[in-house]
């Protein structure tokens, strides 16, 4: 599961409870069907693939509930129902369980290539894994998450049911079968090394399909297979094969066979390899029609009708490239005109639907096997095809002709690289403009031209190509059209063109004229050539100027030299990340650059072993070009107990941006530490002159570094009161040690006694209310109205 989608998974109950009661609603109509769904489900119990939960575990909100429904097949000879279960249901708003779970690699077969290798070899079988999924063990913790509701009883409610097995119809399934194979057949690798690799290349999904040259080797590799599977508890069932010796053998084995004599005539349901009708008496590969005929029969005249059409022909070896091609072509006309989903077709495209007309916006390839019998007489046989709409954007025939020669080389390469046969490939194009662009260059044609030339020169061989006849070109049928009916009769679309079957020397041969290459002179790139003299400056491929960050500058150098690298060499690295070798060459690139770009007459005299001028602001320092062409500083500390680096650092300009960058760099590697340590930091690889200046700079522009060093606000104060900033005479206002009078018994004053005011009593209204005076007699607390101040004149 997706990291973090446990939590937030809602458990979509209401949703799967709403499915539930409607899929009763048609069990409660179709009595049968619900027979044939109890059977399954019944099966399930007992197998132990599902369990009833328990009480405890319905009251956990995380676990999640799958609605499910029935599938009848028809074209199954056995297993007609399915049961599929809707991992894709969701409540609005919500995450589906398939959205939260992961997928995996995909570690499947090409199907192309695995039908390929089917047809290649003379004894061919099939067979299939019953049950494949099922027979996967599903964790503990991952159970609550397949619940299902179920009952026995139509009347009664339902109860709840979940997985124990992987389950068809989750995301990851497929992924988690195949690698399950994957692990068990590795046990096998020494044991049985030929069937190990069989195995390997030759299941897709629960379906295995292959050959053998002779039968021996094929019952050799059935007994093989079924016992690498018995050791797993898995069964292969349902094997076929197309030789009646070996079918024999396997009945006298005990091997579980699907014997059938359907043929292509027959109504019962046709035996199918990978989705293709087989019939393995006559060894042939064929298109049965019923099934597609039966859901046309609707009379639908729809956009959304008609895709379903073509989503129901499965055609991967293109056996109906020209049958299907014009649908594909009229899908095509709908989308461009902007037709809803649901609208009837307008009469033009109704017409064009009802009598599927030829269509010349298509193109195609198709590849024949051309071989010499023991009686020396030659055949040939097809192969597969590829057809393709052409894109809504315009192109020319030339172009459209030479994206289908780009195809036809892309798909030989693909077969024989599959078939891997000793023979001889050749190429055959009805477009005398695409031969010639093909044989000859490419660098004077236009980008689309140029392009698409180079890969099939890359691909093939100019001298592979040859031009036919455009009535002996068999894949003018895709881009034509052409009926079911016409094309089982057409030997051109079946043989390919009748003078294969001859010797070399009777095919098509046109040599290349000079007057040709006026057929395509419109797609010539004209060029005009422009001399400028002008003087050599060097330049970075990298702009430095455009990054705050040396670790950022260094990793995009490092991509660019990777790139440059590629496009020199054969055996190219595609490691998608960057190494430290890398990074490490792109800041010893960078070292040079600036050292070159600011100090060149110096390392140019040192090269010659020449003095240094007079002039020269670094010939103090004595500095030399180390083993590494870098320039460095001799200094006085030979002697000392340092690393190479600290001896002899490295010397950079002060002025330039890469040495500010990599004083950032150092200074956020330390922590954002001061000036001294981060000057330090520096010193132990480079010199850089009045360093500790250009350290302070950095550091004062350092964001991180003036959020953590600034000073806290201070509290502004007050106003000061009027009695500390208004003028008066001492002891105006203080009145402590204040001289007094006390007032007496007498009236006069002059017999009054002296005292000092030592302390005040302050009422409760916060005024002086009385003080304690100190007089020749002692201390006396007195009224401030007994107390006058002393007058002086």
């Amino acid at each position: 599961m997706e990291t973090g989608m446990r939590e937030v998974l809602q458990n979509n109950k209401t949703v799967a409870r709403k499915r539930f009661e409607g899929l009763v609603r048609r069990f409660k109509c179709d009595h049968e069907l619900f027979c044939e769904y109890k059977d399954v489900i019944d099966n399930y119990v007992r197998e132990g693939i599902v369990e009833r939960t328990s009480c405890d575990s319905l009251s956990d909100s995380q676990g999640f509930y799958l609605p499910h429904h029935a599938v009848i097949r028809s074209d199954k000879t056995t297993s007609r129902l399915r049961i599929v279960f809707d991992g894709s249901a969701h409540e609005d708003g919500h995450s589906s369980l398939n959205q939260s779970l992961y997928m995996g690699p995909n570690l499947h077969p090409n199907m192309l290539e695995l039908l390929l290798r089917f047809r290649k070899n003379p004894v061919a079988f099939t067979a299939d894994v019953k049950s494949a999924f099922l027979q996967i063990e599903l964790d503990l913790r991952d159970r609550e998450f397949t619940r299902f509701f179920w009952t026995d009883n139509l009347n009664n409610n339902p109860y709840v049911l979940n997985f124990t097995r992987v389950l068809f119809g989750l995301i990851p399934s497929p992924y988690l079968l195949a690698a399950t194979l994957k692990h068990h057949f590795k046990k096998y690798k020494e044991q049985y090394p030929h069937t190990f690799d069989l195995l390997n290349s030759s299941i897709y999904v629960d379906d295995f399909i292959w050959g053998r040259n002779d039968v021996p080797d094929a019952l050799r590799t059935t007994l093989e297979c079924l016992q690498i599977f018995s050791d797993a508890s898995m069964l292969l069932r349902k094997w076929r094969t197309n030789s009646k010796q070996l079918d024999l053998l396997w009945q006298q084995e005990g091997v579980e066979t699907e014997f059938s004599e359907t043929s292509a005539t027959d109504l019962t349901p046709p035996i199918k390899v990978l989705g293709l009708a087989w019939d393995s008496e006559r060894d042939l590969i064929y298109f049965d029609p019923k099934d597609l005929l039966k859901f046309m029969s609707r009379k639908t005249e729809s956009k959304r009708f008609i895709l379903s059409v073509v989503g129901r022909i499965f055609d991967p070896i293109g056996i109906l490239g020209p049958f299907v091609i014009k649908l594909k072509c009229l899908l095509q006309d709908l989308w461009t005109l902007g037709v809803d989903w649901d609208s009837e077709l307008p009469p033009k495209l109704r017409h064009k639907w009802q009598q599927w007309n030829a269509s010349k916006s298509a193109y195609g390839t198709i590849l024949y096997l051309r071989f010499v019998t023991c009686n020396n007489k030659i055949e040939t046989s097809f192969i597969c095809s590829k057809s393709r709409v052409a894109p809504l954007k315009s192109l020319t025939l030339p172009r459209l002709e030479l994206t289908a020669a780009l195809l036809s080389a892309r798909l030989a390469k693909q077969v024989s690289s599959c078939l891997k046969f000793n023979a001889n490939i050749y190429y055959w194009t009805d477009s005398l403009i695409s031969y010639y662009w093909i044989c000859g260059g490419s660098s004077a044609f236009k980008p689309y031209i140029k392009n698409r030339v180079k890969e099939i020169q890359l691909l093939s061989d100019s001298s592979q190509w040859g031009h036919c006849p455009g009535k002996d070109n068999p894949a003018d049928l895709i881009s034509r059209g052409t009926s079911t009916v016409k094309l089982a009769q057409n030997e051109l679309w079946w043989h390919g063109p009748p003078w294969l079957k001859l010797a070399p020397d009777h095919w098509p041969n046109r040599q290349l004229d000079i007057l040709d290459s006026e057929l395509c002179s419109e797609e010539l790139e004209y060029r005009s050539s422009v001399h400028v003299a002008v003087t050599q400056q060097r330049e970075s491929l990298v702009d430095i100027n455009r990054f705050s960050s040396l670790k950022k500058l260094l990793k995009v150098t490092a991509w660019v030299f990777r790139f440059v690298n590629n496009a020199r060499i054969v055996n190219k690295s595609m490691n998608f990340y960057i190494t430290a070798d890398e990074i490490q060459n792109a800041e010893y690139f960078w070292l040079k650059y600036v050292q070159y770009e600011f100090y060149s007459a110096e390392i140019l005299t040192l090269k010659s072993n020449e003095q240094l001028r007079c002039s020269s602001e670094i010939k103090s320092l004595v500095p030399y070009l180390g083993e590494d062409n870098l320039l460095r500083i001799t200094g006085r500390l030979l002697e000392a107990d340092l690393c190479f680096g600290e001896k002899h650092p490295v010397f950079l300009p002060r002025h330039c941006k890469f040495t500010e960058l990599l004083v950032i760099r150092e200074h956020e590697r330390i922590g954002h530490c001061g000036v001294s340590a981060t000057l330090t930091q520096l010193r132990k690889n480079y010199w850089i002159p009045k360093g500790r200046q250009l350290v302070k700079t950095i550091i004062r522009t350092c964001l991180i570094c003036k959020k953590y060093n600034a000073k806290p606000a201070d509290q502004l104060s007050g106003q000061l009161p009027r009695d500390r900033i208004t003028q008066s005479p001492p002891f105006q206002i203080v009145g402590i040690d204040f001289t007094v009078l006390v007032e007496g018994n007498v009236k006069s004053k002059l017999l009054w006694e002296l005292g000092i005011i030592k302390e005040i009593f302050i009422g409760r209204d916060n005024n002086v209310r009385s003080c304690l005076v100190k007089t020749s007699k002692g201390l006396f607390k007195k009224p401030i109205q007994l107390l006058y101040p002393l007058e002086l004149e």
